[in-house]
């Protein structure tokens, strides 16, 4: 028996133990969507949420469940009513953002991670998620931006290495795309 399966055997336990806690369900869909198991975890969040709707982690989760569903719409009236009940969580906000990416409502993508920005600004994922679509625009300079800060803050980000690199070769800045690339190699060599 792997950990996950030790785990998830420990909280259907609490579960068990304690049916109206609504802690422990979250806990459990929490560690369901980890192993990929995204019906069993929307489920069980939904308990959760049965429990007691005014857990914003727990729409939280289910957003990003039902993101990983395909289901978007769904996931965003999650991720609103998270920000409904705690509009000061950045990482709902820059969930938010990353759906509405996906979704292609760039504006409120923008302002979403400006929000989750505002919120926390060393928040490294918000200015490298920014990085992200700001050059999927072709807004290289802003997106560089956002990249360099990101690094700046976490020095040990791969992903905002590897996305700064991309943004300098697309300038032609060669040398100092090929330092990104190498510090990205360096962290996460399996992955870069």
């Amino acid at each position: 028996m792997g950990r996950s399966d030790e785990a998830l055997a420990a909280y259907s336990r609490a579960v068990e133990i304690a049916p109206s806690l609504a802690e422990a369900h979250l806990r459990r869909a929490d560690l369901l969507a980890g192993m990929g198991r995204h019906g069993e975890a929307l489920a069980t969040c939904d308990t959760a949420l049965g429990i007691d709707d005014a857990m914003h982690r727990a729409h939280l989760l289910r957003g990003g469940i039902l993101a990983s569903m395909g289901r978007r719409d769904e996931a965003l009236e999650a991720y609103n009513r998270s920000i409904e009940l705690a509009r000061y969580d950045e990482d709902a906000h820059l969930q938010r953002g990353n759906l509405l990416a996906q979704m292609g409502r760039i504006e409120e993508a923008l302002a979403a991670y400006d929000r989750a920005i505002r919120l926390d600004d060393r928040y490294a994922e918000a200015h490298c998620r920014k990085g992200d679509l700001l050059a999927s625009l072709g807004r290289t300079d802003d997106a560089l931006y956002f990249y360099s800060r990101a690094v700046d803050l976490n020095p040990r980000f791969a992903y905002a290495f590897a996305g700064k690199g991309d943004v300098l070769a697309r300038m032609g800045r060669a040398v100092e795309s090929d330092e990104c690339y190498e510090a990205a190699h360096n962290i996460c060599p399996s992955r870069y």
